[in-house]
């Protein structure tokens, strides 16, 4: 047993805020003080807190593997991911969209992952069969929907489940992409999935999007509801036709509705890329810009990738991140606004210590904003806003809010019997340096991270999504005890 004494440690799950304590762990676990202790080690001077999640990165399986020729080793996860990730007190990530029929693949890529507990959220979308048993509206499509995403659910060993462009944010007599909105929220709370929808809303990068995020908030109606990567809808237009942030406008929508969560994409400036299975959007915006690769995936959709840099000098890019930036101070509550870049799509995770040092020291944000493009600063409310993030808060936005998200009773929190690690950190007044330079990030105890095994009717499913997939029914069997062995 590992024995820590005189940590100031920032709990949220348990109300702890900033008192001096002694934890003890033992076999990745935070086990209570028996005085059994084989080392001691005096922390004076060092903040604690459960390790780290990011809720939405894309780190395995398709389309990343496009980006495996890139010149820069940013654009293409590799294994050492475990290890850059652990070097900020991060022990947690979620790939946010896992195609079900390549669910091995990024598995056995997670797994070559070292030291980080990783999940899976498997997206629908542009599949045809999806969409034909959302807008039918038979007694036997209210069953077919389900039994669908529970055989999609088996067959990944996902989270949850990730809804991507529906429909392309097109309405018609057909379809509509706020009738799906709506039946999947439904869906995944009939499926009892600890993780609300996890949706790209149409629209993405659009100067409408924030009109239509507001719309799609009000309609879920009191429903949980998670929006993923928030910062890529954050504008509209002024009277000179100019793109500026709309964060106010969805941080009082967020505000207003307890029941609304979301991750922020925050977009940093250097080397990012476009990873994405919005291939819509994907096409819009890349198409014509050297790089950009797309492909149709079988019955799910497609994928595309597109390398880029972010520029503080660049107007359109100055703003991305000032509309980040207001949104994380804007919206009250810390635990339902999660610290993302969206990895690769906003830029690297490596950047989250210099958001935290954004966050916490309103001087430090006042001499970064001056690095920025002026005509971006001038229309942004950032430099106005006063509020400094605390250690608490912090805690809340990266630990204990998305545990909370995803169900993990046993992470973000350091209660006896927690599971999700240990960051600590030497207290400093330079909060980039200390959360990029962790005293010590102790691994919670491995585990696969995937849903309740849900039941569905396997005759039914195979005659429901006969004649769609190249590879037998019987090679699609569930994934659960597979990836458990590689554990």
């Amino acid at each position: 047993m590992l024995k820590l004494k005189n940590l100031k440690v920032y709990d949220p799950v348990n109300g702890v805020n900033g008192e001096i304590k002694d934890i003890c762990m033992e076999d990745g676990l935070i086990v209570s003080d028996n005085d059994k202790a084989d080392e001691i080690r005096d922390m004076s001077g060092h903040i604690a807190m459960a390790g780290a999640i990011d809720i939405h990165t894309h780190i395995a399986g398709e389309p990343l593997p496009f980006l495996r020729d890139a010149d820069n080793p940013l654009l293409a996860p590799s294994q050492i991911l475990g290890e850059q990730y652990l070097g900020l007190g991060y022990t947690v990530a979620v790939n946010a969209a896992m195609c079900a029929l390549n669910a091995r693949e990024a598995i056995l890529e997670e797994n070559a992952i070292k030291d980080l507990d990783i999940g899976n959220l498997v997206w629908v979308g542009e599949n045809p069969l999806f969409t034909k048993l959302i807008n039918e509206e038979s007694k036997e499509s209210n069953k077919s929907l389900p039994e669908y995403l529970s055989w999609l659910l088996s067959i990944s060993g996902a989270l949850g489940l990730k809804l991507i462009n529906p429909c392309g944010g097109q309405s018609s007599a057909e379809s509509s992409y706020h009738k799906t909105i709506d039946k999947m929220i439904d869906a995944t709370m009939d499926l009892r999935l600890a993780h609300p929808l996890h949706l790209h809303h149409p629209f993405l990068g659009s100067n409408i999007a924030s009109d239509a995020v507001c719309e799609t908030i009000k309609a879920a109606a009191g429903r949980p509801l998670h929006l993923a990567h928030l910062q890529f809808y954050g504008y509209t237009k002024n009277s000179n036709d100019e793109t500026i942030s709309a964060a106010e406008k969805l941080a009082d929508a967020i505000n207003s509705n307890p029941n609304i969560t979301c991750d922020v994409g925050a977009v940093t400036f250097g080397e990012a890329a476009a990873v994405t299975a919005d291939l819509e959007f994907g096409e819009k915006f890349g198409k014509s810009k050297k790089g950009f690769v797309s492909t149709l995936w079988e019955a799910d959709g497609g994928f595309c990738v597109l390398p880029m840099k972010y520029s503080a000098k660049n107007r359109m890019n100055a703003t991305q991140f000032l509309t980040g930036l207001e949104l994380m101070l804007l919206v009250k509550d810390p635990s339902r606004i999660c610290l993302t870049t969206d990895f690769p799509n906003g830029g690297s995770f490596l950047a989250y210590p210099y958001l935290i040092h954004l966050l916490m020291d309103k001087s430090f944000r006042d001499e970064e904003l001056k690095k920025l493009n002026s005509k971006a600063l001038a229309t942004s409310a950032v430099p106005s806003i006063k509020r400094e993030y605390s250690y608490y808060e912090i805690a809340q936005m990266t630990r204990s809010g998305p545990a909370k998200l995803l169900g993990f009773s046993g992470k973000g929190h350091l209660g006896i019997g927690a599971n999700g690690g240990l960051s600590c950190y030497k207290e400093m007044g330079n909060k980039e340096d200390m959360f990029r330079n962790p005293a010590a990030c102790l691994k919670g105890k491995k585990e696969l991270l995937s849903a309740p095994k849900i039941e569905y009717n396997i005759d039914f499913v195979k005659k429901l999504t006969e004649g769609v997939y190249s590879v037998a029914f019987e090679d699609l069997e569930d994934v659960h005890s597979w990836a458990q062995s590689l554990h």
